[in-house]
Order: C-alpha cells, then sequence, then structure tokens
C-alpha cells in the first residue's frame, strides 16, 4: 500500500471529483437518496492515501532524525546564530523600507487632504 500511496498520490484529489462528477451524472436517476455516497466513498479513500503518505513521511522523518542523532554531528551554535542574525538584519531593513514607504504614503495623503479641504474651502465661498 505505501508505494501505490506514493505512487498515485494524484488520486487524492481526483477521488472527490470523480464522486462528484459520478453523483451528478447518475444521483437523481439511479442513485435517489444515495447519492451522498460516491463523494464519500472518494473523499474517504483520498483521505486514506493521505494519512498513508503521511506516516511514510513522519516514519521517514522518525529514522532521519535518529540516524543524525548518532552520528555524532551535532549542530553547531555559532552556525545557526549567524543565520538568525542574517534573517533578522534582513527583516529589519525590509521593514525600515516599508515603514518609510508608508511614511511617503502618509504624508502625500496629508497633503493632498489639505489640498482638497482649501479647494472645497474657496467653492464654500464662491456661494
Amino acid at each position: 500500500m505505501p508505494e501505490f500511496a506514493v505512487q498515485h498520490s494524484y488520486l487524492i484529489p481526483l477521488l472527490p471529483l470523480i464522486g462528484a462528477i459520478i453523483a451528478g451524472f447518475f444521483g437523481a436517476r439511479f442513485l435517489k437518496q444515495q447519492s451522498h455516497w460516491p463523494i464519500w466513498i472518494g473523499v474517504g479513500a483520498s483521505a486514506l492515501i493521505t494519512f498513508v503518505i503521511l506516516f511514510i513521511v513522519l516514519n521517514h522523518s522518525g529514522h532521519r532524525a535518529a540516524a543524525h542523532a548518532t552520528a555524532g554531528h551535532p549542530i553547531d551554535q555559532g552556525t545557526l546564530d549567524h543565520e538568525r542574525a542574517d534573517i533578522a538584519s534582513r527583516n529589519t531593513s525590509v521593514s525600515r523600507g516599508v515603514l518609510k514607504d508608508a511614511e511617503r504614503v502618509i504624508n502625500h495623503l496629508r497633503q493632498a487632504d489639505e489640498g482638497l479641504r482649501s479647494v472645497l474651502k474657496e467653492l464654500s465661498q464662491r456661494d
């Protein structure tokens, strides 16, 4: 079953769709009050394939973590800290850029608001 699930994972979205097509074409005439069953069977089979793939992935990642733990290759904390610092620095510079752009937009909106208020004031004084 695991090989089938992985090789035919394209069936995950297709099985409910096929069930809906069967229910749509044959439901009113042949299935009558049981027209929901093809859809539920498709959803159930899709969920079964999904869970099989999930357990394969979880089982595989568990073996991998155990292999790394026993291999004696600890994660270098210094390297990890440098990577985090790089990410934080990039995020900070992006945030500053976004903040500057937002301030610029707000200033333009204030100027436009002031201009609009002055135009409306002039129009109201003309009457």
